[in-house]
């Protein structure tokens, strides 16, 4: 992904394109169709590969957030890493327990997942905030395009408030994205919400992309509330699933 710098590579790029048109061969150079990835599947008893819930596996993001605040922006760039630390039988399925390291060596927190035959369902996202209650789906199953469902109960919000909220999800179709190191098929699941606080009304709106056997590979997420506007963006950067 990354793009030659400088005029002595694009020099040296054009005079081989010149060697080679005065090769003999007399044919133009053909570039290689992109391989296209299979689209994202999962076969029925086998969803727990969106999210591999196992002891050691782990997934290094690279994180930019945008903020609007009143018409004046900036952007954070970081590096985010979650970690496998603990894997436990829960009901019918597991309930894992995930390190969150940034790379900007903000102390370490942890979140925690739950994936059953019905779905993957977080149950907290910092270990500082209040739970999930009940634990929020991420995907339910089948993991079907067109399929939809709902979610209301209480747990962190944007605002730091503790408010009931509603959130309606919709699986789409089976879609290509670019990792940052690949090109994968995924299967996008769109969730939106809002509620009304202290601040009036806030929005949000995402977007996860899961990878049967890799887990979640890309993520955007855009709340808005009063006069300010967070856009973040997820994409893996490099991950060990066992």
């Amino acid at each position: 992904m990354k793009e030659p710098a400088g005029t002595a590579v694009l020099a040296a790029i054009a005079l081989g394109v010149v060697l080679g048109c005065g090769s003999g061969s007399g044919s133009a150079y053909e570039a290689k169709p992109i391989k296209k990835p299979p689209p994202a599947a999962v076969k029925p008893g086998e969803e727990a590969s969106l999210f591999p819930l196992k002891v050691g596996n782990q997934w290094t993001y690279v994180a930019e957030t945008q903020t609007t605040t009143s018409g004046v922006g900036s952007t954070v760039t970081d590096e985010l890493t979650l970690r496998v630390a603990k894997v436990e039988p829960f009901g019918g399925g597991s309930q894992a327990t995930i390190e969150v390291v940034s790379g900007k060596g903000r102390p370490t927190t942890y979140q925690i997942w739950r994936a059953d035959k019905a779905g993957i369902y977080q149950v907290r996202s910092d270990s500082k905030s209040e739970p999930f209650v009940p634990p929020q789906p991420a995907i339910k199953f089948p993991a079907t395009a067109g399929s939809k469902f709902e979610w209301t109960g209480t747990g962190p919000t944007a605002t730091a408030e503790k408010l009931s909220t509603t959130v309606k999800s919709t699986i789409l179709a089976p879609q290509e994205i670019d990792t940052m190191s690949e090109r994968v098929s995924a299967i996008p699941v769109e969730m939106t919400s809002r509620y009304t606080g202290k601040n009036g009304e806030t929005l949000i709106a995402s977007v996860t992309y899961w990878v049967p056997n890799i887990g979640l590979a890309r993520m955007r997420q855009e709340i808005r509330f009063g006069n300010t506007a967070v856009v973040q963006v997820l994409r893996l950067k490099a991950n060990v699933v066992k």
